[in-house]
């Protein structure tokens, strides 16, 4: 123990920060991810590639008029965070972090207690009483959309707690809200449990799913992963759903699905306005945002193994 926290068993955000090549991590968080990328060689790029999303989405839905965001399982700081991209494109933006890892608290609650803009909620995502803490409440206005973000989250909780987070967020969205979603998937059965074996000896409930798997999560609202090629085992698969999600945005990492929601009712966001995530161009953020802009998502997919 340090300070009261365990360093020697592995958490998934100090596990998400060595992927990141960050330095808030202990040994035995370094040690289970050199682990587990024996298992999934593209684990570190996934981690790279679901911050580059995290930012694309954060920017362009910014951009196109929300400035409400709640980050579930928002891990430790790694720049920009969601709060610092709102605040380069919806100045006086408001954003909500929830997460019950303590060095997550520890590290949020020194940066940002002085910022009124953004307030932190300790909370365990597989309680959805969360939804119903009073400062959150008061701290976003729920007549107005909020985008609420969930990358690199449902691996976390198994497949119960899963669907039960995303049907309850789904629930609880005023009209012209959004979601976003981006989750690890594998149709290799031997790989999904070799995975889970190794991470649910310090993450209990860690699930790696497959397409149809996480299909079943994203149901209650009405989500349908669909592989960008059925041939291949590791791949970047897209959603299509009515009515919250309306497309999917994948970000290259080869192991990745990610699923974007337009706006709930109303249609405040267009679609092709939300976002654009074409594998080809991510990275390319020197080239601005406004180019990334007016590029249907459908078109979104891209194909590519990683397994090696």
């Amino acid at each position: 123990m340090s300070g009261g926290i365990d360093v020697t068993t592995p958490s998934t955000a100090r596990m998400h920060n060595a992927l990141l090549g960050g330095v808030d991590n202990y040994t035995a968080d370094r040690e289970a991810c050199e682990a587990l990328l024996t298992v999934l060689p593209a684990a570190d790029h996934l981690a790279r590639q679901s911050r580059t999303f995290l930012e694309r989405a954060v920017t362009d839905l910014a951009l196109a008029g929300i400035t409400q965001f709640i980050d579930l399982g928002c891990g430790l700081p790694a720049h920009p965070n969601t709060h610092e991209i709102t605040a380069m494109y919806a100045p006086g933006a408001c954003t909500a972090y929830v997460d019950m890892d303590p060095v997550v608290l520890a590290h949020a609650r020194a940066i940002l207690d002085e910022n009124d803009q953004v307030l932190i909620v300790d909370a365990d995502l597989r309680d959805t009483a969360w939804l119903g803490d009073e400062r959150l409440r008061h701290h976003l206005d729920w007549t107005q959309p909020i985008a609420v973000l969930l990358v690199a989250v449902l691996e976390c909780l198994p497949d119960e707690a899963a669907a039960a987070l995303v049907a309850c967020v789904a629930e609880r969205l005023p009209a012209g809200s959004a979601v976003v979603v981006a989750s690890v998937v594998s149709t290799d059965p031997v790989r999904r449990a070799t995975a889970m074996a190794l991470m649910r000896m310090s993450v209990p409930g860690w699930t790696l799913r497959g397409p149809a798997d996480l299909s079943c999560v994203l149901a209650p609202v009405g989500a349908d992963i669909t592989p960008p090629d059925p041939q291949q085992s590791t791949y970047l698969a897209t959603a299509i759903t009515e009515p919250l999600l309306s497309v999917c945005a994948d970000t290259g990492s080869g192991t990745a699905a990610a699923a974007l929601a337009s706006p709930v009712g109303g249609g405040r966001v267009p679609v092709h306005e939300v976002l654009n995530v074409h594998a080809d161009r991510v990275g390319d953020a020197d080239q601005g945002v406004q180019q990334r802009r007016g590029v249907p998502l459908l078109d979104a997919a891209v194909r590519g193994d990683v397994d090696a």
